[in-house]
């Protein structure tokens, strides 16, 4: 399939994951700090996988200094869209492992919190 864009998360391990396939294709990547991943909270909890469990069940919950899954989902959905609307069809889309499992539900309301884990 021929690649003709790569928009990536700005944190460094997305980058330095598509980087070979972009200098093999010589192809810029494009930064979007919109596919960074997800932040559940601000303050550190120990039972974070209980937490982040519990935003899967409810898309509106959302924790101190973080982001719901309902925000989350929007973002990376604004960035498909927008890619979907400018023909890019042929676009590599890089992010991370709870913000693409959000976006995968969206367009799979079976793909959940087991499926992500």
């Amino acid at each position: 399939m021929k690649v003709e864009r790569i928009i990536s998360s700005p944190y460094t391990r997305a980058i330095q994951t598509i980087q070979p396939l972009a200098n093999q294709l010589n192809i810029e990547i494009e930064i979007n700090n919109q596919l960074a991943e997800r932040s559940l909270s601000s303050i550190p909890f120990s039972d974070w996988f209980e937490k982040l469990r519990a935003t899967f069940d409810d898309f509106h919950l959302k924790y101190e200094g973080g982001e719901s899954s309902q925000e989350a989902t929007g973002r990376i959905v604004s960035v498909v869209n927008t890619v979907i609307n400018e023909g890019g069809e042929n676009t590599i889309i890089v992010t991370h492992g709870n913000i693409m499992a959000l976006l995968l539900n969206f367009y799979n309301k079976e793909f959940g919190f087991e499926d992500w884990e």
